[in-house]
């Protein structure tokens, strides 16, 4: 199928995770972006119903479905039922993150730099997870946001260092914040998020806020600050261009986040706290971040490479 010429049909498999769903939505909108496509969200089954349609050569799906152009998973419960799909129906296989099964199962694999992807053909290496979010150049000056995230198997937890450094932040220079949590952070942190009483202080949290509420102030705002542990919050930050400041959090060990994140420092992609702290202004990302949209172009690119082979 020429994706210049007919509708692409994708299939989707969602575990309803809110970090997966925004990695396999954002390179749906980046595809619709490009071509005119249908996306079909599909529940994937379990591994024991999966296995069962692989070995009757049969697609995981109850349902009469066009025959897809894509078959697109993110997290370990997508894994084996976009392979066995791949098998019964055909059209190209592709998982987000590092997959649980042998990369080789796939046509292609977008995995993030900091998972350290081996060197194969059929592995893209992305900049962070994919995300949602597209940049807008007309900001709100205004307007910032903090994400907070939460401990960790790479990182511990102070609530009170944590709280006074958001305090420090909310203090200077703008006129209103919105300040989100997310699963892992602890009620104690909460609580003391909730009870800060300024003007322009707006606190958010993941219970009641909805994703686009997320995204919207997000792509809005001209300056953002993440908690060191939060890995997709800090690339959704940069792919929506905001200058981005680093709240420190406590590492266990040297881990691979924290590696990803001094890179990112040192390529002037963010600030650290203490650098602001001391005078040093946020400044925009060095390099501005479309990884989903870039993704996109090289998977359209290897679809027409396939067409122009069966002429």
């Amino acid at each position: 199928m020429s994706p210049g010429r007919n509708k692409l049909i994708i299939w989707r498999y969602t575990d309803g995770r809110p970090g997966h769903d925004s990695q396999s939505l954002g390179l749906c909108n980046a595809l619709g972006r490009c071509v005119d496509c249908a996306v079909h969200d599909i529940k994937p089954p379990s591994n024991i119903q999966a296995l069962a349609c692989l070995l009757r050569s049969r697609p995981v799906v109850n349902r009469e479905l066009p025959h897809p152009g894509l078959i697109i998973g993110a997290g370990r419960q997508t894994h084996l039922p976009v392979f066995v799909s791949k098998k019964a129906v055909g059209g190209k296989s592709i998982v987000l993150m590092r997959p649980s099964l042998p990369y080789t199962l796939y046509d292609i694999c977008l995995v993030p730099d900091h998972d350290s992807p081996p060197v194969l053909d059929n592995v893209i290496t992305t900049a962070g997870a994919l995300n949602t979010i597209v940049a807008k150049e007309n900001k709100d000056p205004q307007m910032g946001v903090i994400m907070v995230g939460g401990p960790s198997k790479y990182y511990s937890w102070q609530d009170d260092v944590i709280v006074s450094v958001i305090k420090t932040i909310i203090s200077k220079e703008i006129a209103t914040w919105f300040v989100f949590d997310s699963p892992r952070t602890p009620e104690t942190t909460r609580a003391q998020l909730k009870n800060i009483r300024t003007n322009g202080y707006h606190f958010r949290s993941f219970e009641e806020a909805s994703r686009q509420e997320l995204v919207t102030a997000l792509v809005n705002a001209t300056n953002a600050w993440v908690s060191a542990d939060s890995v997709t919050m800090l690339y959704e930050a940069l792919t929506a261009g905001a200058p981005t400041g680093i709240i420190p959090v406590p590492e266990k060990k040297p881990n691979k986040i924290s590696s990803s994140l001094e890179i990112l420092i040192y390529e002037g992609q963010c600030t650290p706290y203490k650098e602001w702290y001391d005078g040093q202004p946020l400044s925009p990302p060095a390099k501005q971040l479309h990884e989903a949209d870039r993704c996109a172009d090289i998977i359209l690119s290897r679809l027409a490479e396939r067409d122009r082979t069966k002429l």
